[in-house]
């Protein structure tokens, strides 16, 4: 973490903070300074208000360095954590017990898969086969 008073910034950072600069000095309009930065020509007095309220701290984002606002504290992490656990904990107990229940009853599961057609119990295979059953007839 960097001192106090002491400010790290990138190079696009700091290229961005020689444009305004120089907008600033009136070396290069606003218009240009917009056109280098690559936003509007708005937005330019903007930051240049920025400047010169914050200093070279304008063109640096207002969250560098601090926690984000959605970030939850660490009391509520851990009890989301806890109860998530606790959770999966009670959903695999009702699983095991789901699964134990299945093994009794397999058997007659495959027998009701086939339906009452034998194996061949979807409607598009029994429609089919009704249709070669009426052609080998004629």
């Amino acid at each position: 973490m960097p001192e106090p008073g002491v400010l790290t910034i990138t190079q696009r950072d700091r290229d961005r903070l020689a444009v305004l600069k120089k907008a600033h000095k009136k070396l290069i309009t606003q218009r240009q300074a917009a056109e280098e930065l690559g936003i509007t020509a708005r937005h330019v007095p903007r930051l240049l208000a920025r400047l010169i309220e914050a200093g070279d701290r304008a063109v640096i984002h207002g969250l560098r360095g601090r926690s984000s606002n959605r970030k939850l504290s660490e009391d509520t992490r851990c009890r989301a954590i806890t109860e998530g656990l606790l959770l999966r904990l009670r959903l695999e107990d009702g699983m095991s017990e789901i699964l134990k229940n299945a093994e009794v009853g397999f058997e007659d599961t495959e027998k009701s898969r086939e339906g009452r057609h034998g194996q061949n119990s979807h409607p598009k295979t029994l429609h089919s086969s009704r249709r070669l059953k009426k052609k080998s007839r004629r």
